[in-house]
């Protein structure tokens, strides 16, 4: 259960890295929703800063958060 609650990357062999590097990421046109999630993003960040995490693992976990945020938004 750690595992799937955790934002730490899953060890992956190079294979898999190199594979998974040359997909291609749609992004999402942007819209009102844009500044929201990057509040929600940024609000986020903050939140765990408190807990330690290195900027590298805190710039991953924002940039996902906005990217769900998107993800979100776009299906409504």
């Amino acid at each position: 259960m750690n595992g799937l609650l955790s934002f730490a990357d899953p060890p992956a062999d190079d294979a898999m890295t190199a594979a998974a590097a040359n997909v291609p990421v749609a992004v999402a046109a942007p819209s009102g929703d844009d500044a929201w999630c990057q509040r929600v993003a940024a609000s986020e960040r903050a939140r765990v800063q408190e807990s330690g995490f290195d900027a590298a693992t805190l710039d991953r976990m924002t940039v996902r958060s906005y990217q769900q945020c998107r993800t979100l938004s776009a299906s409504k």
